[in-house]
């Protein structure tokens, strides 16, 4: 904060997060240090805010706009969890037919041991569609699941 004879000066420090609830994942974040003046306090630091905020908020919405448009395309990426499943032979099954549904654009695994395999979907559908592939994939391979848990992106199943 600095004052003259004409007014007062601010140095306003923004930090923003754009974060992908449904992950708990940071899509981009930005941090500006943006001057403002004004005949008072509160107007300087009205000025460096509005000011700020419009250096952050359009380069944050094309950055959201190039991943929805990412998503729409290629699928969101959604964590599925199999209690029962750390066999080597039946996780590549089950991710090699998982992928054969239209919806689903890539499948991997990504953690597996102690008896429990997750994996990690690119998926275009909505959660219930993807629901009802993962039952459709177990079926096929002759499994029996019960889904145990589900919250934004990630669903908990156990084989019976």
């Amino acid at each position: 904060m600095r004052e003259s004879p004409t007014g007062k000066s601010a140095l306003l420090n923004v930090k923003t997060q754009l974060i992908d609830n449904t992950r708990a994942q940071v899509i981009t974040n930005k941090r500006v240090e943006q001057p403002g003046f004004g005949r008072t306090v509160e107007q300087a630091l009205d000025t460096a805010g509005r000011a700020g905020g419009k250096k952050i908020v359009e380069p944050m919405i094309d950055i959201l706009q190039k991943h929805w448009m990412d998503q729409q395309q290629n699928g969101a990426i959604y964590t599925i969890v199999i209690d029962g499943v750390d066999d080597p032979e039946q996780i590549a099954n089950f991710t090699e037919m998982f992928e054969k549904y239209p919806l689903a654009t890539a499948a991997k695994e990504v953690e597996s041991g102690g008896g429990k395999t997750t994996f990690e979907a690119r998926y275009k559908g909505k959660r219930d569609q993807l629901d009802r592939d993962v039952l459709r994939t177990a079926k096929e391979l002759g499994w029996v699941v019960k889904k145990i848990r589900a919250e934004g992106a990630r669903s908990t199943w156990k084989r019976i």
